[in-house]
């Protein structure tokens, strides 16, 4: 068992369980690159980390895993 739902999800990676989160009304603090990816519509991951080298989304590495703000996400989106 996790010790919170989002947690849960960078643990277990699920799209599932993601959709769960949001649709529930909980947002993640932070996502994979992988998922960021998805989330913006790009097919590949070089894309997002051009985007974390300009600043235009923030994120930071946890041990070998770069973990993407999901508000500043958001922000990027929503301009």
């Amino acid at each position: 068992m996790c010790a919170t739902e989002v947690l849960c999800y960078m643990e277990k990676g699920s799209e599932r369980l993601f959709k769960a989160l949001v649709g529930g009304g909980y947002e993640p603090l932070s996502v994979t690159i992988s998922e960021a990816t998805r989330l913006l519509g790009f097919k590949d991951t070089k894309s997002t980390y051009n985007l974390i080298r300009k600043g235009q989304i923030r994120a930071r590495k946890a041990g070998r895993v770069y973990l993407v703000s999901y508000s500043s996400l958001k922000k990027f989106i929503e301009g």
